[in-house]
């Protein structure tokens, strides 16, 4: 029963860091915000 719950804890951490924005998409989401061609390329 202790390994199904530190499998679920450890399954919450990896989505939680799966969802969260990493350095590229703020860095798109930046550039999109100041012109769309820049975005684009980006």
């Amino acid at each position: 029963m202790d390994a199904i719950v530190a499998l679920l804890g450890l399954a919450l951490v990896h989505l939680l860091a799966v969802a969260s924005p990493g350095p590229s998409t703020v860095l798109v989401v930046q550039t999109a915000a100041v012109s769309r061609r820049g975005g684009l390329i980006a």
